[in-house]
């Protein structure tokens, strides 16, 4: 089942732009998700061993943002298919705004760089591909008006 049938909505931006995700005038959404990670991940534990107690600890460390990979069903090569388009962009190296919607209106908005790979093809199953997206962690923020570092998050009122 496609990640859009239980109200999710996954869109690119067609590249960044100065002044940050606000100015996006154009949004493309992505069709057809048949997986998607965790946005945010459990924080990192660092190990603790302490001198003078008996026992090892850990505390937490950074939030972790990576391994955000994305499979959608593959719709061919034809330069109006979404696959290629994806791959294009990989294949330009540009940055891009990726924006997740939630149900309840929860907004996560990342910049990120764009990877596309081809699944292995199995017997009687569906063709697919990874959009890998790597946060580009070299820009100060995703918003011009924002504070947010690497990643921004707008709850519902």
């Amino acid at each position: 089942m496609a990640m859009i049938d239980v109200g999710i909505k996954i869109e690119l931006s067609g590249a960044a732009v100065d002044g940050g995700y606000s100015s996006v005038q154009t949004w493309t959404e992505l069709k057809e998700c048949e997986s998607m990670p965790a946005l945010i991940q459990p924080s990192s534990k660092i190990q603790t061993d302490f001198i003078g107690q008996g026992h090892i600890g850990e505390i937490a460390g950074k939030k972790v943002i990576a391994g955000l990979d994305f499979t959608f069903a593959y719709d061919g090569g034809a330069a109006t298919k979404q696959y290629r388009k994806l791959a294009d962009m990989d294949d330009a190296g540009t940055t891009h705004f990726l924006k997740v919607t939630y149900p309840d209106g929860t907004i996560f908005v990342l910049l990120v760089n764009v990877e596309v790979s081809l699944v292995a093809p199995t017997p009687s199953g569906l063709l697919t591909y990874v959009v890998s997206v790597t946060p580009n962690l070299f820009s100060d923020t995703i918003d011009s008006d924002s504070t947010a570092k690497l990643i921004k998050v707008d709850y519902p009122a």
